[in-house]
């Protein structure tokens, strides 16, 4: 079942999977009234695609391709990083709280 993925798999059908997934956003960032909100969309889907782009380097140089396992490990380390980018990029006041009112953190 892996043979017939790997061999399903080319440039042209990851770069439609990947317009695909990146119009829906498109739209989000450009609805919506916080333009803080688009910039952490763009930086979150640059950090996907550097981190698919070494991902798959890595395992196609040290395993020879890739297998389900290491597109489960690739998944972990692109939704880390989008988690990251958005919990870094909050206002301090959010986590803070308003002035006068008790933190729970």
């Amino acid at each position: 079942m892996a043979r017939l993925f790997k061999e399903s798999v080319n440039q042209r059908r990851a770069s439609i999977s990947t317009l695909v997934a990146l119009i829906p956003l498109a739209f989000i960032s450009h609805y919506v009234d916080n333009p803080a909100i688009g910039v952490r969309i763009s930086i979150s889907v640059l950090l996907s695609i550097v981190f698919m782009v070494i991902g798959g380097r890595y395992f196609y140089d040290k395993l020879g391709g890739v297998a389900g396992d290491c597109l489960g490990a690739l998944n972990q380390f692109v939704e880390l990083g989008v988690l990251l980018v958005f919990a870094f990029s909050y206002p301090q006041s959010i986590v803070e709280g308003f002035p006068g009112e008790k933190s729970h953190f």
